[in-house]
């Protein structure tokens, strides 16, 4: 089974308090995902083998034995950082979601 975290940049002024329009925002970004990460408003990790504990504590053997390098990681975390700077510098909020 795959568990993705699914990260969207919106403009603070779109946000709406409500979990109907969220959940119809986030899922309408799901099926344009593609278009999205080209242009840099979306990332994504698959994480149904527990990604997130994996970045903050995993090193050395254990972290090889999950099939990633140390490369791998840094570049994962450059990504993600250079995704959460786009936002801020367009003065956009990021919203989450995760799919199973």
């Amino acid at each position: 089974m795959s568990i993705y975290l699914h990260l969207r940049a919106v403009a603070e002024g779109e946000l709406q308090d409500d979990h109907t329009w969220l959940a119809a925002f986030m899922s309408e970004a799901w099926e344009d995902h593609v278009a999205e990460y080209a242009a840099g408003v979306t990332w994504s990790m698959n994480k149904g083998w527990d990604a997130v504990n994996e970045l903050w504590n995993v090193v050395g053997a254990r972290f090889n034995a999950r099939g990633w390098t140390g490369q791998e990681l840094l570049d994962h975390h450059r990504e993600l950082q250079g995704f959460y700077g786009r936002a801020a510098s367009a003065g956009h909020a990021v919203v989450k979601a995760v799919w199973v």
